[in-house]
């Protein structure tokens, strides 16, 4: 009989995991991540001369991402922290308005209205730290982490990260790298085990000289650099070394802009007499709010459409079809992007590499926010440590949306109870080994009615997993107590099959014996569970 008892602990100790989902954080070692976004970084910046980059590049996974659309720096480091394309999230562009608001958009502002539009946004830095008290989130400057969040259903119960260094341009970067591990990670009270960490380059330069000069390439060496400093620390501490996965993406690429692929809007509005619209965006991306046609339309009965085909006009007469203007409801389902107010009625999207602006030429040599499907639009993905596969390359295009279910298996987090418009499929195969065996992927459709977390589905797995535990519980309650009883019955007689009454008491010193085993017993096998 205790070889039974002996056989059910150890198919319950292997099983754990898949009877207690939801419980890997109590069993489990908590799971450590760390997700690095350089800004505008591109994929081809890696070469030989960044020998860092290079090197991981090599050792761990790389995959080609595509960003969401619109390809601009606000919009995809939301969409990465909550799997949700833009119209999910309402980070609609880097500068927009809401028709609800008297203001516009601005990224220091905290308020939970931009970042969590409808009340359900619940980013993977939040859900880490409700999934489980002993779970600390970190941010380093990344966009929207300044904000509180709810838990996906109670829309007045908001929660903020754990700590939190603000953007700061003057941020030393090896410093912070330091301060992030040593204060954060190897904290000895409630230290971080998810930390992001944003840095604007080699964006904000991109911008200023073009993404293939000699001022963004000296970017380039000291993002390597501190991408190296990173790593020989990890490497010297094996508490991280041996736990610790880390993420190396960036939002989105940055086309060249040359001198002569310049659109001013203002030409059309010239040559359309009576021709009027407000601009809310940044190039080459724009809502626009319509307000009359041209004076020569004499039949402008929808504001809307005649402001759209007015501008397309004037983009075939003057412009070689170089930017492309849309009512909403036509912009391109592959963009995943309309249905949301903040998108306003009408959309302009230039072509790649085309600058465009109302009246003003600024300095700028390099630009993003075009098709996300372009080549000089792709970011950045390397993934190492010891759950991912080793010289790996992952053959399956994924999206940045499919970042969030990864991170989601990476923190051992039930990807089933976090809705998103990411696909775990897409990216499980670049692991050495999983805890999910599914994802919960979001139509692609827009609902405000619907949310991100089911508490139902939480109710239900919890009963579930109680019941499971009191059975076993119980079973092996049950087998200790039937092998004190068999035992006590083999003392008083061995012929169990015919009634003797005995001449005296069993001794105490038996029974006590009993009650012994059964206390070691039934606790040895309790804590085999746990």
């Amino acid at each position: 009989m205790n070889s039974w008892i002996i056989v059910i602990s150890f198919i319950i100790t292997f099983h754990i995991e898949t009877i207690f989902p939801s419980s890997l954080s109590s069993i489990d070692s908590i799971p450590r991540l760390v997700l690095f976004s350089f800004d505008g970084f591109r994929p081809d910046y890696i070469t030989p001369e960044t020998p860092n980059l290079l090197r991981i590049s090599e050792m761990g996974v790389t995959s080609q991402m595509i960003s969401t659309f619109v390809t601009k720096t606000f919009p995809n480091h939301q969409t990465i922290v909550t799997g949700l394309y833009e119209p999910y999230h309402g980070i609609i562009n880097n500068q927009f308005t809401d028709p609800l608001s008297n203001g516009s958009f601005n990224v220091n502002d905290p308020s939970p209205f931009w970042w969590d539009q409808f009340n359900r946004t619940l980013p993977i830095y939040i859900a880490n730290q409700l999934f489980d008290s002993k779970r600390f989130s970190g941010a380093v400057q990344w966009p929207g982490t300044i904000s509180t969040y709810t838990d996906g259903q109670d829309p007045y119960r908001r929660y903020n990260i754990s700590y939190l260094i603000k953007y700061d341009p003057n941020m030393n970067w090896i410093t912070m790298i330091d301060q992030v591990i040593d204060t954060w990670l190897l904290r000895p009270n409630n230290p971080a085990n998810f930390v992001l960490i944003y840095l604007q380059e080699p964006d904000a330069t991109s911008h200023i000289y073009g993404p293939f000069s000699e001022e963004v390439k000296s970017k380039i060496w000291l993002i390597d650099e501190i991408v190296g400093h990173y790593i020989e620390r990890i490497e010297k501490i094996p508490e991280l070394n041996d736990s610790l996965n880390t993420l190396f993406v960036s939002d989105h690429g940055m086309s060249e802009i040359a001198p002569d692929r310049w659109i001013f809007l203002n030409r059309c509005d010239h040559e359309y007499h009576g021709l009027r619209y407000e601009l809310y965006g940044v190039s080459p991306v724009y809502s626009i709010v319509p307000i009359s046609c041209p004076n020569v339309w004499s039949n402008c009965n929808d504001v809307a459409v005649g402001v759209r085909d007015a501008l397309n006009l004037c983009s075939k007469q003057f412009y070689d079809e170089k930017f492309t203007v849309y009512l909403q409801k036509d912009i391109p389902d592959e963009y995943h992007y309309k249905n949301n107010r903040r998108i306003l009625p009408i959309f302009l999207l230039a072509d790649d590499g085309y600058q465009v602006e109302y009246d003003k030429q600024y300095e700028r040599r390099g630009n993003h926010g075009f098709n996300n499907t372009l080549e000089s639009m792709k970011p950045l993905f390397i993934g190492i440590g010891p759950r991912f596969k080793h010289r790996y390359r992952h053959e399956t295009i994924i999206e940045n949306v499919d970042l969030f279910p990864l991170m989601l298996e990476l923190l051992k987090m039930p990807i089933k109870e976090y809705k998103s418009n990411g696909s775990f499929h897409r990216v499980r195969s670049m692991l050495e080994y999983t805890y999910n065996i599914d994802s919960y992927e979001l139509a692609d459709e827009f609902d405000e009615r619907k949310t991100v977390f089911s508490s139902t589905q939480q109710e239900k797995t919890f009963i579930i997993e109680l019941a499971i535990f009191l059975t076993i519980l119980i079973l092996i309650l049950f087998l200790g107590f039937g092998i004190c009883i068999s035992r006590l019955n083999q003392s008083k007689n061995r012929f169990a099959w015919k009634p003797i009454i005995p001449k005296k008491p069993v001794p105490i010193i038996e029974i006590e014996s009993c009650s012994s085993r059964i206390n070691s017993e039934t606790i040895n096998s309790y804590s085999s569970i746990h």
